[in-house]
């Protein structure tokens, strides 16, 4: 599950490309620069994805909670949602999720910004990687 992030897919690509390129030393320390950067992006990413699938849960149990009220013999289940979903609110919860999206937005931005970057450095020696491996003939004959 961790290869299909953003962050493990620019770095899978970035070792691959890295991997069948030759660099002299003065790429080789801005590269390690690029990469630190991007791996603080990457962890600032995924917090920031973590909170905002918190929240929205905690956002769901409270429109939950609210309709679940009516239905009788829930009482209990109800009791306790609306225990969570007082203690943050719906408006808190949607504010959160409001600042974690956009802040998202911008991390992902940096991540798209720092991952060109390595990619320019590794590909002006000519190195390239296929992103997207290729069906074989055998399988799309398979499939038709």
């Amino acid at each position: 599950m961790k290869s299909l992030g953003k962050y493990h897919r620019a770095m899978q690509y970035i070792n691959t490309l890295e991997e069948s390129s030759s660099l002299d030393i003065k790429d080789f320390k801005q590269i390690q620069e690029l990469k630190e950067k991007l791996r603080h992006t990457g962890v600032k990413l995924r917090s920031l994805e973590t909170t905002r699938i918190a929240f929205f849960i905690i956002l769901y149990s409270s429109v939950v909670s609210a309709f679940s009220s009516f239905i009788p013999g829930l009482e209990i289940i109800t009791g306790k949602l609306v225990k969570i979903g007082s203690v943050l609110g719906s408006t808190i919860s949607l504010v959160i999720v409001g600042i974690a999206s956009k802040a998202i937005s911008t991390y992902t931005l940096d991540l798209n910004i720092l991952t060109s970057h390595l990619i320019s450095i590794y590909t002006k020696n000519g190195a390239r990687v296929t992103l997207i491996k290729k069906k074989s003939k055998s399988s799309t004959h398979r499939n038709n």
